[in-house]
C-alpha cells in the first residue's frame, strides 16, 4: 500500500506482517489474529521500519486506526520531522512537538521507531545509544539485561517449550494464566519443582481474575517461584483485596493513564511494565519509567515480536 511519492529519493509504505508467533490466550486477551504492519521507510537509499501492532480490547487502540494514521503520514514530513529532531537537543521532545498528534498507541510507536533511527544514523550512533542517552545514562558501552520468555501452559507440548527456553539460557518465564486456573497453577507448580529456585516466574492473567478469586489463586502462586503477579483485576479494588505479600506489577492497566506515582501507589504496585506499543512509543515509556524509579519500582520493557 504506496502512502505517497513524498520527497524524491523518499517512499513511504506499509505491508501486512505476520510473524511465526505461537498463539497465546489468557483471560480476555489472544494474540491469535492479532493484525499487525511493518511502515517502511525509505531515504537517500536507507530503510527505517516501525512495527505496528495494535492492542486491541486493552486501551484505545484499534487496527482501523492504527492503519488509517500510518497511511495519512507523508513521506517528506517526516524528513522535515527526522532532520528538526536530529538539530534537536531532546529529539523525543521535538516530535511531540511539532509531529502528528496520534491517537493510536501502535501508530505513534512505528512513527517513532522509524524517525529515531533515522537520527541516530545522522548521529552516527546506534538506536540503543540514542534511547539510552535520551533516558539519562551517560555510559556509551551496551547494558546486558535478563530476557523473559512467555509460556502458555494450556497448549500442546508447553513443556517442551519450556525446556527449550531454559536450555537457552532464559530463566524467567512470563506465565499467561486465566482460563483453567486449576491446570495452570498445577503448571507452576511443576515449573518450579523442575527447575528449582534459579527459575523467576511472573504470573499473568491479563485482569482477568475478579476480587474473589485474586486471594485464593494468588496465595497459591505464592507457593511457586513467583517473581511478580502482573494486572490481576482491571479494577483498582482487585488489586488492594491483595494480601501485602504478593508483589504486583502493572502493564496494561497503565493504558489510558496519564504517568502519574499516584495512581502506581494506588493499585500498590512494586513493579511497572512497559509496553511501547501500547502505551505510545519511546516517550511515554520513558515518562512512566522515571516516576517508577523515582519511587524505588523496577521497571522492565516488554515487546511482542
Amino acid at each position: 500500500m504506496a502512502l505517497g511519492a513524498g520527497l524524491k529519493n523518499s517512499t513511504l509504505s506499509l505491508i501486512s506482517h505476520r510473524p511465526r508467533q505461537s498463539l497465546a490466550r489468557a483471560g480476555r486477551f489472544s494474540l491469535d489474529g492479532r493484525e499487525s504492519w511493518l511502515m517502511r521507510w525509505t531515504i537517500e537509499g536507507r530503510l527505517y521500519e516501525g512495527e505496528a501492532s495494535p492492542l486491541s480490547g486493552f486501551g484505545p487502540d484499534s487496527p482501523d486506526l492504527c492503519r488509517q494514521e500510518i497511511t495519512s503520514l507523508d513521506a517528506q514530513d517526516l524528513v522535515r520531522l527526522s532532520e528538526g529532531a536530529h538539530a534537536a537537543s531532546d529529539p523525543l521532545a521535538h516530535l511531540l512537538r511539532e509531529g502528528p498528534d496520534f491517537r493510536s498507541p501502535a501508530a505513534r510507536f512505528a512513527f517513532e521507531t522509524c524517525i529515531l533511527n533515522r537520527v541516530a544514523d545522522l548521529r552516527q550512533q546506534a538506536l540503543w545509544q540514542l534511547l539510552k542517552g535520551l533516558a539519562g545514562h551517560t555510559d556509551p558501552t551496551p547494558s546486558r539485561m535478563p530476557t523473559s520468555a512467555v509460556i502458555e501452559p494450556l497448549v500442546p507440548d508447553w513443556f517442551s517449550w519450556a525446556d527449550s527456553l531454559f536450555a537457552r539460557g532464559i530463566r524467567t518465564f512470563k506465565v499467561k494464566v486465566g482460563r483453567d486456573l486449576l491446570r495452570e497453577l498445577r503448571a507452576l507448580r511443576e515449573l518450579s519443582a523442575r527447575y528449582g529456585p534459579s527459575l523467576s516466574l511472573r504470573i499473568d492473567p491479563n485482569q482477568s481474575w475478579t476480587s474473589d478469586e485474586i486471594l485464593e489463586l494468588s496465595r497459591e502462586a505464592l507457593e511457586s517461584n513467583l517473581e511478580w503477579l502482573e494486572d490481576p483485576s482491571s479494577e483498582a479494588d482487585g488489586w488492594q483485596a491483595l494480601a501485602s505479600p504478593i508483589p504486583l506489577a502493572a502493564d496494561e492497566i497503565l493504558l489510558g493513564e496519564e504517568p502519574n506515582a499516584g495512581f502506581l501507589e494506588l493499585l500498590n504496585a512494586r513493579f511497572v511494565v512497559l509496553k511501547p506499543m501500547a502505551l505510545g512509543g519511546f516517550s511515554a515509556c520513558l515518562d512512566w519509567a522515571r516516576i517508577a524509579q523515582r519511587g524505588g519500582r523496577p521497571v522492565s520493557v516488554s515487546h511482542l515480536f
